[in-house]
C-alpha cells in the first residue's frame, strides 16, 4: 500500500509581510523592524475586522504621530474604534465627522 502525505500547510497569511503593515510600520517610522505579533493583531482588527481601507488607517497613525508625536498602535487603535463606532468607512467620512467637530466647537 502506498502512503499518502498530508500536504503541508501553508503559512497564514500574515499581516506582517502585507504591504498594508509595512506601509503602516513606515507611517510610524518604524521602517527598520517588521511588526511584534501584538501590533501584527492590531492591524488584523484595523485592515480584516474593521475592513478599514489603507489610507483611511494612515491617516490614524498620521493624526497618532501628529498628537502625541510617537508611535503608538494603541492611540491608533483607539482613532479607529471610534470610528468604526460612528460608520466610518472612507476618508470623506473622517473629513466630514471632522468639519462638523469643528462647526459645534465654533458655536
Amino acid at each position: 500500500m502506498k502512503k499518502e502525505y498530508a500536504q503541508p500547510k501553508k503559512p497564514r497569511n500574515s499581516t506582517a509581510y502585507t504591504k498594508d503593515a509595512f506601509a503602516v510600520m513606515k507611517a510610524f517610522g518604524l521602517n527598520s523592524r517588521k511588526p511584534a505579533v501584538p501590533e501584527q493583531k492590531i492591524m488584523e482588527k484595523w485592515f480584516k475586522d474593521y475592513g478599514f481601507d489603507r489610507e483611511l488607517v494612515l491617516e490614524a497613525c498620521s493624526r497618532t504621530i501628529n498628537a502625541i508625536h510617537t508611535p503608538s498602535f494603541q492611540y491608533a487603535d483607539s482613532i479607529l474604534t471610534d470610528w468604526k463606532k460612528a460608520g466610518v468607512k472612507t476618508l470623506a467620512d473622517v473629513k466630514g465627522m471632522d468639519a462638523r467637530r469643528a462647526e459645534r466647537a465654533q458655536n
